[in-house]
């Protein structure tokens, strides 16, 4: 959250919300994937992806070492408005 606040305080864009938050730490865990994939392949990544213990992004860890896991346990629930933006 600390990366992410900062990097949004830098942001002209003022739709940043959960939805960024989100599409932020899946970004992260593709490039750790690539960095630490043998070959940059679908199957490679995979394996990446794999290894036991997952990606932590600082306190919140991404683990797909388990077939059927999504690879995290935290669930947001999120309203949206009329106009499409998130109600706080």
């Amino acid at each position: 959250m600390r990366e992410y606040n900062r990097l949004r305080g830098t942001s002209q864009d003022p739709d940043l919300s959960t939805r960024s938050l989100e599409g932020f730490i899946a970004a992260k865990a593709l490039v750790w994937a690539l960095k630490h994939a043998q070959r940059v392949e679908p199957d490679s990544v995979m394996a990446a992806l794999t290894k036991a213990g997952g990606f932590d992004a600082g306190d919140y860890t991404l683990d797909f070492s388990q077939r059927g896991l999504t690879g995290s346990r935290f669930v947001d629930f999120a309203m949206f408005g009329e106009d499409g933006r998130v109600v706080r």
